[in-house]
């Protein structure tokens, strides 16, 4: 996840810190929204 964003920062110039910390909270937001779908359903929580 971190390691796609430093991956878009070098291979663009035309980027900036402030996107690399864009994408990294994008990317945390996705995650979090992921891991609360899987704690709220039982059938998706199960091991």
């Amino acid at each position: 996840m971190i390691t796609s964003a430093i991956q878009q920062i070098v291979n663009t110039d035309r980027t900036e810190l402030k996107d690399f910390f864009s994408e990294v909270d994008k990317l945390h937001k996705t995650d979090e929204a992921v891991t609360a779908k899987i704690a709220n359903n039982p059938a998706l929580a199960k091991p």
